[in-house]
C-alpha cells in the first residue's frame, strides 16, 4: 500500500522545479530521459521486485491476460529500430516497460478490489490540496498567465488532476455510505472543482460535465441484452458516419470545400497543429516516426524544421494537442489500430464490470463494488474524449498512462476471477478461508455427534 501510494504520489504531483522560466530548449531535451526520472522510477521497480517474485504465478497470469496492452508495447519496442531518435525512442519505451511491470506487481498484490480506486481518490485530493496551498502561499508560481497550474507543469495537467480527482471522489457519493462521510466527499469535490474552474482547462470541465449524462446512459445499457447494446452502439456509429459521408457527398456534388465548415474555428490554434501532424503522417503512414520519436527529440532530427515554438510564443509545443493524430505519428496505421484496439477493450471490460458486478464477497474477491466499477468505465470514457484535445495516450511518463495501465491490469485480474467464478473455480482466498470453515466444522462435530439434528449456519 506504501508503494501504491508513493507511486502515484510522485506521478501526480511530481518534483516542481520551482521555475517556470527555464530555458525552452533545456526543457524539451530533459522531458522524460532526465536522470532523476529514471532513479525514481528504477527504485520504484526494485521495489516491486520482492512482490513480482513472491506472486511470480499469477504475475505471468495477469500479464497473459494483459496480452493485447503487452503486444502494443512489443510493436513499440520494435519501432525503436526505426525511430527518427532511435536512443531516446529506446529509453522511453525501455520505462514505458518498467512502469507496466511496476503496475501489474502492485495490482497482483491487491487483495481488496476497491483499494486502488481509494489510492486514486485519496491522492488526487492530496494533489489537490497541495495544489490550494502553493496557491496560497505563492500565488505568482502558482497562476499562471493561462491558469492555475499549482505543483504542475502546466494548467492542463492540473485541470487533468482535477477531472479524475473528480471522478473518483464523485463516484464514492454512489454507493451507500453515512452522512458524515457523504459530507466529507462532498467537501472534497467542492474544492476540486473549484481548483478545475481556476484552471480553465476547457476540455477536463466539459468532461466533467458531460460524465453524469454519459454514465446515466451507460448504467441504463447495461441491462440490456448484448444484441441490444451492439445494435445501440453500431447504430450510433452508423449515424455518424452516414452523416459524414452524407456531407462529404453534399460538398462534393456541389463543389464545396469539406473544411469550410471550420473556417474561423481554431481550438486555441490547434487546427494549424493538426494540419502539420496530418502532413508529417503522410510522409510514413505505415509504421510511423518511432514510439514517442516525434516532439522533444534532438533538433537534428526533428521531422521539419518547424520546431520548438513555431505554434505559438509563450508555450513550448510538445505535442498535437490529439492523441490520436500522435498515436498514428509514431506508431503509424499499424499503431493506431493496436492503440484503438486497446483502448476499445478496457472500455469494453469497464462497462462489462457494471453490468457483471455480482459484489458476491468484498473480502477477498476481485469483484468491484459499484461506484469502483463506474469510476473506472468514467476514466476510460474521460481518456478517449480527452484525447480528442490534448495527448496523453500511450506517451510518455505522464499521469494518466500510468494511471491507464493500473487500471488495465486491474480490468483484468477482474475478468480472470469473473471467468474462473463462471467456470466454478474459487480463488485462492475463498479457497483458503474454505478451508478454514471445514476444519472448524470437523472440530465442532466430534464422530457420534448428530449432525443433521444441528442447525446449518450457511
Amino acid at each position: 500500500m506504501l508503494i501504491l501510494l508513493l507511486v502515484f504520489g510522485y506521478v501526480i504531483i511530481g518534483i516542481p522545479s520551482f521555475d517556470r522560466n527555464a530555458p525552452l530548449a533545456s526543457e524539451m531535451n530533459q522531458e522524460y530521459v532526465s536522470p532523476v526520472n529514471r532513479f525514481i522510477w528504477l527504485a520504484f521497480f526494485a521495489a516491486c521486485l520482492p512482490f513480482a517474485i513472491s506472486s511470480g504465478q499469477k504475475l505471468r497470469r495477469l500479464l497473459l491476460a494483459a496480452w493485447p496492452l503487452v503486444g502494443l508495447h512489443v510493436y513499440f519496442l520494435l519501432s525503436a529500430t526505426w525511430a527518427l531518435d532511435p536512443s531516446t525512442s529506446a529509453r522511453r519505451i525501455l520505462f514505458a516497460w518498467v512502469q507496466i511491470l511496476v503496475a501489474a506487481s502492485l495490482v497482483t498484490t491487491i487483495k481488496k478490489a476497491e483499494t486502488l480506486h481509494k489510492c486514486i481518490a485519496f491522492i488526487c485530493f492530496g494533489g489537490a490540496v497541495a495544489d490550494l496551498l502553493i496557491w496560497i502561499v505563492r500565488p505568482g508560481y502558482a497562476m499562471t498567465s493561462e491558469g492555475l497550474a499549482g505543483f504542475q507543469e502546466q494548467k492542463n495537467s492540473a485541470g487533468l488532476l482535477m477531472m479524475y480527482g473528480l471522478l473518483a471522489t464523485g463516484s464514492f457519493l454512489l454507493s451507500w455510505i453515512s452522512t458524515g462521510r457523504r459530507w466529507v466527499y462532498v467537501a472534497e469535490c467542492v474544492l476540486m472543482f473549484g481548483l478545475l474552474l481556476a484552471t480553465k482547462s476547457k476540455t477536463s470541465l466539459v468532461i466533467v460535465l458531460l460524465m453524469p449524462m454519459l454514465l446515466a446512459a451507460g448504467y441504463r445499457l447495461r441491462t440490456a441484452s448484448e444484441v441490444m447494446q451492439i445494435f445501440v452502439v453500431a447504430f450510433a456509429v452508423g449515424i455518424i458516419g452516414m452523416s459524414i459521408l452524407a456531407y462529404m457527398t453534399w460538398c462534393a456534388m456541389s463543389g464545396q470545400d469539406i473544411w469550410s465548415v471550420l473556417q474561423g474555428i481554431t481550438f486555441t490554434s490547434r487546427t494549424d497543429i493538426w494540419s502539420f501532424m496530418l502532413d508529417e503522417i503522410s510522409q510514413r503512414p505505415i509504421l510511423g516516426a518511432g514510439y514517442s520519436s516525434f516532439w522533444s527529440i534532438k533538433p537534428s532530427l526533428q521531422p521539419s524544421l518547424k520546431t520548438s515554438m513555431w505554434f505559438g510564443s509563450e508555450a513550448n509545443i510538445n505535442e498535437a494537442h490529439n492523441g490520436y493524430l500522435d498515436l498514428l505519428a509514431t506508431g503509424g496505421c499499424v499503431g493506431f489500430a493496436l492503440g484503438i484496439f486497446v483502448v476499445g477493450r478496457y472500455l469494453y471490460l469497464s462497462f462489462k464490470a457494471i453490468k457483471y458486478n455480482r459484489h458476491r464477497d468484498k473480502r477477498a474477491s476481485a469483484f468491484f463494488s459499484p461506484e469502483t466499477a463506474i469510476f473506472h468505465f468514467s476514466f476510460m470514457l474521460a481518456l478517449i474524449i480527452h484525447n480528442f484535445t490534448e495527448s496523453n495516450l500511450f506517451t510518455g511518463s505522464g499521469m494518466i498512462m500510468v494511471c491507464f495501465y493500473f487500471i488495465a491490469f486491474d480490468l483484468e485480474k477482474w475478468e480472470l476471477y469473473r471467468k474462473s467464478d463462471e467456470d466454478g473455480v474459487l480463488s485462492d482466498d475463498e479457497r483458503a478461508r474454505l478451508g478454514q470453515k471445514k476444519k472448524s466444522f470437523r472440530s465442532e462435530h466430534q464422530p457420534g455427534t448428530d449432525i443433521d439434528a444441528r442447525a446449518d449456519p450457511v
